[in-house]
């Protein structure tokens, strides 16, 4: 895709979600507090489930830890962990991984994430994937968030509306996406970019049904055409 059509694209949205409701990101209301574990828990809790229900796990952790730390994750009873997360969903499994990476991070770290983060951005990609049940995503999250306009985290959103619209071919794997669109957007625009289609993915470009009728977009799209 040419360049100026993104840009195009980008100033669409930008007008379409010119106000939005921070609640509608976990990973927004975890990062007022700058503490990068606090916004690592709230990506965890919010895989693969809606934000409204990672939003109440996360608001019992601060309701009933104060301060999300790897040591108050230890020291929290795994079953007491496990009911305060529970309106994520599948709350056993990111019980586990929440203490694994806590442990880890205890361990190797000192219980701090700013060592990593003060990495050159790809290095510190690659130190943050080493860490439990933390993959490319969510160490993009981490590092968009807290050192700004060195990657785009894709998630099913971007990966979707990418494919679609013709960021990338029907085939491309998440780091070619990645990529992609790197190239395409300014460093600068990079967090917008992020934000801005995963509201279009939410209310136009959804995975069943979309609504391309409607979509503020729609002229710069493939996928009404059937080209993939």
């Amino acid at each position: 895709m040419d360049k100026l059509v993104a840009e195009e694209i980008l100033k669409t949205l930008r007008k379409e979600f010119k106000k939005f409701d921070i609640e509608e990101f976990i990973v927004l209301k975890a990062i007022q507090s700058k503490n990068p574990f606090q916004l690592l828990t709230a990506v965890v809790l919010s895989q693969n489930t809606s934000d409204k229900n990672s939003l109440e796990a996360f608001k019992n952790l601060i309701d009933n830890l104060v301060d999300i730390t790897p040591w108050k994750i230890i020291e929290t009873p795994l079953e007491k962990l496990e009911e305060l997360i529970k309106p994520a969903g599948i709350y056993r499994r990111r019980a586990e991984a929440l203490r694994k990476i806590s442990m880890e991070i205890i361990e190797k770290y000192n219980g701090s994430l700013d060592k990593i983060l003060e990495l050159p951005p790809e290095e510190a990609r690659r130190e943050l994937m080493k860490l439990p049940q933390v993959g490319a995503k969510t160490a993009d999250v981490l590092i968009l968030f807290l050192k700004g306009k060195y990657t785009i985290p894709i998630d099913t959103h971007l990966m979707r509306i990418s494919k679609r619209i013709g960021y990338a071919n029907s085939k491309a794997d998440y780091e070619k996406i990645r990529r992609e669109l790197m190239d395409l957007f300014k460093p600068e625009e990079y967090l917008e970019t992020h934000l801005l289609h995963i509201l279009l993915g939410r209310k136009y470009c959804k995975a069943r049904k979309p609504k391309c009728k409607v979509c503020p977009i729609v002229r710069y799209c493939k996928y009404e055409f059937k080209v993939f």
